[in-house]
């Protein structure tokens, strides 16, 4: 059952389980940031800007990370040396930062200890996320990359529709235990995978002559706009969906309303990979792109009450077929000795949308069509990354 030519469904799920882990780890993170900092002094600016540093930093960390990865893979034949290093650093710096409660004291020098252990810890994040992503290669043939990864959408999409309501059980925890249970649950979680990995054969020597650099820098050009344009056509999408959904439903709770999208994202990922398995993942993305472009500016422009519910059920099966694609789009762009570059790519480029989404958009109020519209050229401007990666690659 959980074994075939196509699917290796038990190391998948393991891999599920790191990506959750890590998921935890940055929501407890998050949690009691602002908590830890504020009584040292910090003005309640501080943890943002700490954020924004960390993501800044990732941007060029994690492509590198991934790129060391691949070298490792074709130096010792696997990644979980590099993995397994990230995970330790991780781990210990992650039960560090509660401790740096008894060194720093409001306004003293020490103070900038738990700042530095944060940041330190952030860095090590990224020194195994793309490197193990990148072993999901080894557990699905491509055309079925969209099936394997819809499991990872899944468990990302229901713990971040899940996230804002579990900040209080987490303060409640204390950050002892907090922290220690983040950090033990990702120790586990990367053991239980290592023991489902399959055994990796000798890889070749990567044939770097066939990929000229100009063809693979425009592969991560591709990568990289795929995945900021997935997350700022997603956060307009959002502002679109909550400023609609007013219109029928004046006392709606948005924030029910969020968990529900997010939430039905992340089931929808499930047949949006068996889709993307059968149609092609390209095609599958085309399509989503198109329909999502076509709700959202329906939405935004000529917003109806009758059929504000048919265009949210529309618009979530469409942009799970363009948010499910995503990964598989990687393996696709860059040929199979730069996945892990590949990742890392995706993953920074996820990180720099995040950090430039308030400087470039501001932090005022945007009316629903212009909403609308930024959301449909983000999409656009995914569709197109696609569109030319298939016709580069048909040449």
């Amino acid at each position: 059952m959980w074994r075939n030519r196509l699917v290796l469904w038990r190391p998948v799920l393991g891999l599920a389980a790191v990506q959750a882990s890590i998921i935890l780890s940055w929501v407890i993170y998050r949690a009691y940031l602002p908590q830890l900092l504020t009584p040292l002094g910090f003005p309640e600016s501080f943890p943002a800007r700490l954020l924004l540093i960390e993501s800044l930093l990732g941007i060029a960390m994690e492509p590198m990370m991934g790129g060391l990865s691949d070298r490792a893979k074709y130096a010792i034949g696997t990644r979980f040396p590099l993995i397994s290093l990230g995970v330790i650093l991780s781990s210990a710096s992650f039960l560090l930062i509660p401790a740096t409660l008894f060194v720093g004291t409001p306004g003293g020098a020490l103070r900038w200890v738990l700042p530095c252990v944060a940041v330190a810890w952030a860095l090590a994040m990224t020194v195994f996320r793309a490197p193990v992503m990148a072993l999901v290669m080894h557990y699905a043939a491509v055309p079925e990359l969209p099936r394997a990864i819809s499991v990872l959408v899944l468990v990302a999409g229901t713990m971040g529709a899940i996230a804002p309501f579990s900040t209080q059980f987490l303060l409640s925890l204390g950050p002892w235990i907090a922290f220690a249970a983040g950090s033990l649950v990702m120790l586990v979680a990367v053991k239980v995978l290592r023991s489902r990995h399959p055994p990796e054969p000798p890889a070749p020597p990567p044939a770097e002559a066939i990929v000229p650099l100009p063809s693979l820098l425009l592969g991560l050009g591709a990568i990289s706009g795929v995945s900021m344009g997935v997350h700022w056509g997603l956060r307009f999408l959002s502002g679109v969906l909550s400023e609609a959904i007013v219109i029928p439903y004046p006392d709606a709770n948005l924030k029910i309303v969020t968990f529900l999208f997010g939430l039905a994202v992340a089931v929808g990922s499930v047949p949006a990979g068996i889709v993307a398995a059968k149609w092609g993942n390209s095609r599958a993305i085309l399509v989503g792109v198109a329909v999502t472009v076509y709700l959202v500016l329906l939405m935004g422009f000529v917003p109806q009450p009758g059929g504000i519910v048919a265009a949210i059920v529309g618009i979530v099966a469409a942009f799970s077929l363009v948010n499910n694609g995503a990964i598989p789009f990687i393996f696709g762009a860059v040929p199979p000795h730069r996945i892990g570059l590949g990742m890392g790519t995706y993953f920074g480029s996820l990180g720099a949308a995040a950090s430039l989404f308030e400087p470039l958009f501001g932090t005022q109020a945007i009316d629903l069509a212009d909403r609308a519209t930024y959301s449909a050229i983000a999409f656009l401007a995914v569709g197109l990354c696609v569109a030319l990666t298939e016709v580069r690659r048909r040449r």
